[in-house]
């Protein structure tokens, strides 16, 4: 089987509109009751009910979005293989919740802003400048990231 048909089975859609998954069914297994799905930002492979998760996901049509997906998935499986097998293969599951989305930033730890006081003694002079505020650059202030490899 070719990679360009390989791809062709393979599903991205978005979990409750925000997060991408991966659904492949090279990997799924033989309870019907369950289905395998993989979460992009959190890089997990958890076990759903298929009944549920079926209601809960939306194709995704942008195709850099799928792209995107996809490249983050193949690079999970390329070293996960044996996770995705034994998942395959339980013959019992019970529901997984996926991991959360983002992570602390790990350029500033989660301390994204900066800020220089106002009213700063400077040798003995009250300083009536404006805040200086300095964002980090990885994160833009936000303090987390992505949680994508």
């Amino acid at each position: 089987m070719s990679d360009s048909t390989k791809t062709q089975e393979i599903w991205v859609g978005l979990w409750h509109g925000k997060r991408h998954v991966v659904f492949d069914p090279s990997i799924q297994p033989e309870n019907q009751e369950f289905m395998l799905v993989y979460f992009v930002e959190g890089h997990a492979l958890c076990a759903r009910r298929r009944t549920v998760e079926r209601r809960e996901v939306t194709t995704v049509r942008n195709p850099y979005d799928r792209e995107f997906a996809l490249e983050q998935y193949a690079q999970w499986l390329s070293v996960n293989s044996p996770v995705a097998a034994e998942k395959k293969s339980r013959l019992e599951f019970e529901i997984e919740n996926p991991p959360p989305p983002r992570k602390r930033c790990p350029q500033c730890d989660g301390q994204p802003t900066w800020f220089d006081t106002v009213n700063k003694p400077t040798y003995g002079v009250i300083s009536e400048g404006p805040n200086i505020i300095e964002r980090c650059p990885s994160c833009s202030g936000q303090g987390f990231v992505s949680d994508v490899l």
